[in-house]
């Protein structure tokens, strides 16, 4: 199966809001993360996305890759 996992398209903005929300955005994904790679998942794919309101959704791919396929990368 496939998972998208957006990130933002305006990281630096949201530091300039708030330094603890930034940094708690960057834990939660980082666990997230963590967790979805010990599920068997990697990293395929990275897509950007700019909308017609000038903003910019970014997503990493992630696949399900079987043990039996993970040593041939």
């Amino acid at each position: 199966s496939v998972v998208l996992v957006e990130v933002p398209g305006v990281y630096q903005a949201i530091k300039n809001v708030s330094m603890d929300l930034a940094h708690d955005w960057r834990l939660h994904t980082r666990a997230m993360f963590q967790d979805v790679f010990a599920h068997g998942y990697v990293v395929t794919d990275f897509v950007s996305q700019q909308r017609e309101d000038g903003n910019r959704r970014n997503f990493y791919v992630l696949e399900y890759e079987p043990p039996q396929f993970a040593m041939r990368r």
